[in-house]
């Protein structure tokens, strides 16, 4: 299994652009992707790295992020585990969108979801207990699992299965299950939502 991970790394790493992706959009291609292990039981998929590979593990190390950046507001999420996880091997930390950039500022016609066939691969792969997404991702993977309403009716049911008390009726992929967030950046005010559904967080 190991040997098909580290296959599968270099395959990333060596992506030359698919369609009108975001590399081949700004002609700047640049994959995020750290080693997985199989030990790595839990997957978070945020949108998109703001940083090459390097400088992203020297602030994972370092937990130098801003304290309403994404990264730092998961970290708060998981109980402090976030960035633990990725070191110590049981978290996997992808991205929708490999190259390092902001999709808010790329050329007109650039395909979010072009890269979209690496993250169904690095799931098939990994074989994660559970999958944690922000929406862009949660949308993609909630439409290969067949779910037909909005990703926000799916992030509701969560929160309504918290606070009932009832067991959450997953969406899954590949057996992995799905737990959908709100954006967890301090873009606004959703983020304090997540915070209803921590408890679904956990493997």
């Amino acid at each position: 299994m190991e040997s098909d991970l580290a296959l599968l790394y270099e395959d990333i790493v060596k992506c030359k652009g698919i369609g009108r992706c975001y590399g081949k959009a700004t002609g700047r291609i640049d994959p995020v992707v750290f080693p997985a292990k199989p030990t790595m039981r839990k997957m978070v998929v945020t949108e998109q790295a703001g940083e090459p590979k390097e400088k992203l593990m020297e602030r994972i190390r370092g937990r130098a992020f801003s304290k309403n950046g994404t990264p730092s507001r998961l970290d708060g999420l998981l109980d402090g585990r976030f960035f633990d996880g990725i070191e110590d091997g049981t978290i996997y930390w992808t991205h929708f969108i490999k190259c390092p950039g902001k999709i808010k500022t790329a050329p007109k016609g650039c395909e979010i979801d072009a890269c979209a066939n690496w993250l169904l691969r690095e799931i098939e792969a990994i074989g994660p207990d559970v999958v944690i997404a922000v929406p862009q991702a949660g949308k993609f993977l909630l439409r290969k699992s067949r779910w037909e309403k909005n990703w926000f009716d799916y992030f509701w049911m969560q929160v309504e299965s918290v606070v009932k008390g009832e067991a959450m009726q997953y969406v899954r992929l590949n057996q992995a299950r799905i737990v959908v967030l709100c954006h967890p950046s301090g873009r606004s005010n959703l983020p304090r939502l997540n915070e209803k559904v921590k408890p679904l967080l956990d493997c």
